[in-house]
């Protein structure tokens, strides 16, 4: 036997199947409600005995070919249980004193109660299922913080290399140096002479030593005070 009962949680429609004389509950609802966003990833912590592939047209008078899941009664406690959002303990309130008691009162469900036992193992698989929620999360959180450290290494690594070439003394730059440093973007080998050009005449006329340092890729290259470099950039 089988037949279908629409509730309303707030805002939110819960329809609920007897099967056999027990109550499912849409899991699409229930995700709505319990604000999962990913259905699929949610039905992972049930029991394979708790859930159900039902069709649509026999059950929900739906036109489509899709299949539909449903809950049961312990698999929606356990959802409840393992759910941080601050509407889940309302959300177990309303269905235990409303939506329960309601289909009890047409005649067609007769419920059986949880026995403690079967109650705590329900809660401590629960809580396990959380732990190990918890536990993958600090994981890859300590993941990403080692990333970020090698990145940031990398980063320094990178500016110290930047100092030892282009900028040996503390004081000057090449024009390629003086861009990266800064972080100007890219600047062409040409570009880069003409400014070294007007830097070295400016450093003549002013008394300004120009100081040559060896380049890995250029051989031999001019650095300049980094204010020199700055009047023509």
């Amino acid at each position: 036997m089988s037949s279908l009962t629409q509730f309303a949680f707030g805002t939110n429609q819960v329809r609920v199947i007897l099967i056999d004389n027990e109550p499912w509950f849409l899991g699409a609802d229930v995700c709505k409600v319990l604000e999962h966003s990913n259905p699929s990833s949610a039905y992972t912590r049930l029991k394979e005995y708790e859930i159900k592939y039902i069709d649509p047209k026999q059950y929900l008078g739906s036109s489509s070919n899709q299949e539909a899941v449903v809950i049961s009664e312990p698999g929606l406690y356990r959802l409840i249980l393992t759910s941080r959002k601050p509407q889940a303990e309302p959300f177990q309130d309303w269905v235990c004193q409303e939506v329960l008691p309601q289909i009890r009162k047409t005649g067609k469900y007769e419920p059986k109660p949880l026995t403690p036992g079967e109650l705590l193992k329900i809660q401590a698989e629960a809580i396990i299922a959380l732990e190990q929620k918890q536990d993958r999360l600090e994981l890859e959180q300590q993941l990403q913080a080692q990333k970020l450290a090698e990145l940031e290494a990398l980063t320094h690594q990178h500016d110290a290399e930047i100092d030892r070439i282009f900028n040996p003394n503390g004081r000057y730059f090449a024009v390629m140096g003086y861009y990266g440093k800064h972080q100007l973007g890219a600047i062409s080998a040409k570009d880069a002479a003409v400014i070294g050009r007007k830097a070295t005449a400016y450093c003549k006329k002013h008394g300004i030593a120009v100081t040559p340092v060896a380049d890995p890729r250029f051989g031999t290259v001019n650095t300049y005070p980094e204010d020199v470099i700055a009047l023509f950039v």
